[in-house]
């Protein structure tokens, strides 16, 4: 699967495999975000 990621302070998503995605206490924060913005 993959999801739209935000990657801190750039305010760009990246479209990373969820595989590739470190540990991330914001993660789900962002991406949640970014799935409300498409």
């Amino acid at each position: 699967m993959v999801f739209p990621y935000f990657t801190k302070g750039s305010g760009e998503i990246s479209y990373l495999a969820v595989s590739e995605i470190p540990p991330d206490p914001f993660y789900e924060k962002r991406r949640a975000e970014c799935l409300l913005n498409i």
